[in-house]
Protein backbone atom coordinates (compact mmCIF):
# COMPACT_ATOMS: atom_id res chain seq x y z
CA UNK A 1 0.00 0.00 0.00
CA UNK A 2 1.54 3.35 -0.75
CA UNK A 3 2.32 5.90 1.77
CA UNK A 4 1.71 9.91 1.48
CA UNK A 5 3.91 11.55 -0.58
CA UNK A 6 6.62 13.21 1.28
CA UNK A 7 7.02 17.05 1.11
CA UNK A 8 10.49 18.26 -0.47
CA UNK A 9 11.96 18.16 3.14
CA UNK A 10 11.59 14.58 3.42
CA UNK A 11 8.89 15.44 6.33
CA UNK A 12 5.32 13.96 5.94
CA UNK A 13 2.39 16.59 6.76
CA UNK A 14 1.93 15.22 10.47
CA UNK A 15 5.91 15.74 11.24
CA UNK A 16 5.71 19.20 9.85
CA UNK A 17 3.09 19.99 11.93
CA UNK A 18 4.77 18.96 14.90
CA UNK A 19 8.01 20.50 13.30
CA UNK A 20 6.15 23.89 13.81
CA UNK A 21 4.25 23.75 16.49
CA UNK A 22 7.75 22.69 18.32
CA UNK A 23 9.29 25.56 16.64
CA UNK A 24 6.62 28.05 17.99
CA UNK A 25 7.22 26.77 21.80
CA UNK A 26 10.37 27.31 21.29
CA UNK A 27 9.91 30.65 20.71
CA UNK A 28 7.67 31.14 23.27
CA UNK A 29 9.89 29.56 25.64
CA UNK A 30 13.08 31.78 24.48
CA UNK A 31 10.65 34.87 25.40
CA UNK A 32 9.86 33.75 28.81
CA UNK A 33 13.31 32.99 29.68
CA UNK A 34 14.09 36.67 28.54
CA UNK A 35 11.29 37.87 30.63
CA UNK A 36 12.18 36.01 33.90
CA UNK A 37 15.78 37.39 33.47
CA UNK A 38 14.50 40.95 32.93
CA UNK A 39 12.50 40.13 36.32
CA UNK A 40 15.58 38.91 38.09
CA UNK A 41 17.70 41.37 37.69
CA UNK A 42 15.17 43.67 38.51
CA UNK A 43 14.10 41.55 42.01
CA UNK A 44 18.37 41.99 42.40
CA UNK A 45 18.46 45.36 42.12
CA UNK A 46 15.50 45.85 44.66
CA UNK A 47 16.78 43.80 47.08
CA UNK A 48 20.41 45.09 46.74
CA UNK A 49 18.19 49.24 47.26
CA UNK A 50 16.20 47.44 50.13
CA UNK A 51 19.76 46.55 52.26
CA UNK A 52 21.39 49.98 51.12
CA UNK A 53 18.60 51.87 52.91
CA UNK A 54 18.89 50.79 56.59
CA UNK A 55 22.42 51.02 56.41
CA UNK A 56 22.23 54.04 55.37
CA UNK A 57 19.52 55.00 57.84
CA UNK A 58 22.06 53.56 60.48
CA UNK A 59 24.76 55.40 59.46
CA UNK A 60 22.77 58.88 59.62
CA UNK A 61 21.50 57.77 63.14
CA UNK A 62 25.30 56.77 64.15
CA UNK A 63 26.14 60.47 63.26
CA UNK A 64 23.55 62.04 65.02
CA UNK A 65 24.12 60.02 67.76
CA UNK A 66 27.60 60.68 67.83
CA UNK A 67 27.05 64.58 67.44
CA UNK A 68 24.58 64.56 70.77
Amino acid sequence: MPTKAASTNGLSGTEAGHLAALAGTLGEMAAARRSMKKTDAEIRRLRASSRRRPDETWAVIRRVQAAH
